[in-house]
This record gives C-alpha cells, sequence and structure tokens, in this order.
C-alpha cells in the first residue's frame, strides 16, 4: 500500500512538473510572484473587496474560493506568491449586489463604543473576531474605526446585546486592566441614546461630567488611568491612576476655579 502511494505521489510530481514546464514554456508560469503584474492586480483586487466593498473575510474566502488564511495573508500584503488561476479567479470576482444602503458606510461612533465596551468586560479581541467571523487582525481597525458599513455596525450590536459574562468571575482579567489604561467604558455606563450620540460621555456613576459625579467616584476610591502628558504650566506629568474620570475631574477643576474666581472677586 505504502509503495502504491509512493508511486501515485510521484506520478503526481512529475505530471505537475511538466505542467510547470509546459506553461513557463508559452510564457504563462503556474505561479506568479511579487512584481508580476497579475499577481499586484490580484493582492489590490482582493485588498479593496475588503477594505472599499468592504466584504468580511468569510465573504471573500467563499468567493475566491480560498481558505480565510490566504484571504487574511492577501489582506494583509504578506504573501508573496499565489498560482495564476487562484490570481485569475480573484480578478473575476464581483462584489455582490447590495440592497440600496446595505453597503454604504455609517458613522462607527457606536459600533466602536459596543466593541470597547465588551473589551472592557473581559471580551478580548479574539473572543469577538471569532463571535463576529472577521480576522482577530481587523478587530484593532474597527476598535478605532470612523466609520463602518451597516451591516458590521448591526452584527456588532447583536453581539453587544447577547454576550454575556462566564459565572466563574475570572474571565478576562488582563483585558479589563488593558481596557481601563485605555479608557474603555464596559457596557453600564451607556443607553440606547448615549452610545450613539458622539457628544455623550460615559456614565460611570450616573453624574459623570459633574463636581458631584467626581464626589461618587470618590466615594467609591474609583480610580481611572491618566496617561502622562503637560499640564497647564508646561511641565510634564507622569501617567498615574487618580479619582474619578476625565469628565469628572474637568469639572470638578471647573467648578473650583469658578469658586476662587468668587472669592477674588469679594
Amino acid at each position: 500500500m505504502t509503495g502504491t502511494t509512493n508511486a501515485r505521489s510521484c506520478s503526481a510530481h512529475r505530471m505537475h512538473q511538466k505542467k510547470s514546464e509546459y506553461f513557463a514554456a508559452i510564457g504563462q508560469p503556474i505561479s506568479v510572484r511579487s512584481g508580476d503584474p497579475l499577481f499586484e492586480s490580484a493582492m489590490r483586487k482582493i485588498h479593496d473587496l475588503h477594505f472599499v466593498h468592504h466584504l468580511t473575510y468569510v465573504e471573500i474566502a467563499t468567493l475566491w474560493l480560498m481558505p480565510e488564511t490566504s484571504v487574511g495573508r492577501t489582506i494583509r500584503q504578506t504573501r508573496t506568491r499565489m498560482y495564476r488561476s487562484d490570481a485569475l479567479r480573484a480578478l473575476a470576482i464581483r462584489p455582490p449586489e447590495r440592497p440600496a444602503g446595505l453597503g454604504a458606510t455609517i458613522d462607527a461612533t457606536a459600533t466602536r463604543r459596543r466593541l470597547q465596551a465588551l473589551f472592557a468586560e473581559g471580551f478580548d479581541t479574539t473572543w469577538q473576531a471569532l463571535a463576529l467571523g472577521l480576522d482577530r487582525a481587523n478587530m484593532h481597525r474597527l476598535m478605532t474605526a470612523e466609520h463602518v458599513t451597516w451591516k458590521t455596525a448591526d452584527k456588532v450590536k447583536a453581539l453587544y446585546d447577547s454576550a454575556r459574562m462566564p459565572s466563574d468571575g475570572r474571565f478576562g482579567n488582563r483585558t479589563r486592566i488593558i481596557a481601563r489604561r485605555n479608557g474603555y467604558a464596559p457596557r453600564a455606563c451607556w443607553d440606547d441614546d448615549s452610545i450613539n450620540d458622539a457628544s455623550a460621555i460615559p456614565q460611570y456613576t450616573g453624574q459623570c461630567g459633574t463636581e458631584n459625579g467626581y464626589k461618587l467616584h470618590a466615594r467609591e476610591n474609583d480610580k481611572h488611568y491618566k496617561p502622562e502628558g503637560i499640564d497647564n504650566l508646561g511641565r510634564p506629568l507622569t501617567a498615574q491612576w487618580v479619582i474619578g474620570c476625565a469628565p469628572c475631574r474637568a469639572a470638578r477643576m471647573d467648578a473650583r476655579n469658578a469658586r476662587l474666581d468668587i472669592r477674588a472677586g469679594s
């Protein structure tokens, strides 16, 4: 049986080699490499299907008849060659017709906040990518995007509404720490109206953005990460954990300055 298998594999190898030599002889090599116009056109086509036409890795893989890993390497520009037949098949792909408005991009404020909120609760990008049917490398772009397709926004909203935390309470501790450093607010800080309002701020206390909100933070000893920067006098500030979210700290400072102005005027 082993001998038969080896003979068949050798025969297939010889056939593949003859086929390669034939196509090379007529100026159509069986594979194309980086720098070849056909290769570059195929790479650009797959890239545009994802970033211009907003097709997911799964959708491109289905249309291209290729595994998702190959789609990912193509979009990330990490592959250096592909079969000619794959390149020709990529160029023949036509983006599917979508209902009016479905493929149009919309403001990503709500989508971005929903993904960040899930991250803040311990649902890391690997978990989110699997749940959404996307490549993990695509998640960072989504979490910071300015615009997304209606289809993506709808998928993220459905995940946001359905995701439930495991009961053991130990899920994603490291992810939650990273989220707090990045200022990601959990789902409890948003409602259906505020999450779509670009001017709204997350409500950790219910009164965030006011001096009383700062007092509520202080009562719970709720510390938030303050990145390094420069103060009003131009002095450098080191990153540190401080009481209150940024809007509450700003409101407290404004209220304090107003009281000082009143005292100075009197």
